[in-house]
């Protein structure tokens, strides 16, 4: 029988330190947000699959969310108040490239959506001779 665990608040800490929702975390890691919620309330036990899919999609190594306690996340706060030297939790750069991403991708669209505009305006033109 796999081994289970209760970890529910080092996952909560980690996903609102990261700033995830729980719909967001179910959804990717292909659960409901119930079962997930309740994950996170001790409700439920969570198999080593679970912990390593939640892990994934925190960024951060399984055996680290098993571990992480009040006192070592406080250690490693910077003293801006943000969180420090966790390998899991280095500031949004994957969100921080998606962001960008995104943008690029809205900005492109944006410029074929003017570009066929003028082409509207064009063939309606040619139309009118």
């Amino acid at each position: 029988m796999e081994q289970q665990f209760a970890i529910g608040k080092n996952i909560r800490v980690v996903r609102e330190v990261r700033g995830f929702s729980q719909e967001y975390v179910a959804k990717k890691i292909g659960i409901s947000q119930r079962t997930y919620s309740n994950i996170e309330a001790d409700k439920s036990k969570v198999d080593t699959e679970i912990i390593k899919n939640i892990s994934e999609v925190l960024d951060i190594d399984p055996i680290e969310l098993l571990s992480l306690n009040e006192k070592t996340m406080f250690s490693n706060c910077s003293s801006s108040g943000g969180v420090g030297n966790f390998g899991y939790m280095n500031t949004y750069q994957g969100l921080d490239k998606e962001n960008d991403a995104l943008k690029n991708h809205v900005s492109q669209l944006q410029k074929e959506v003017e570009f066929l505009k003028e082409e509207v305006v064009f063939l309606r033109g040619q139309l009118m001779k």
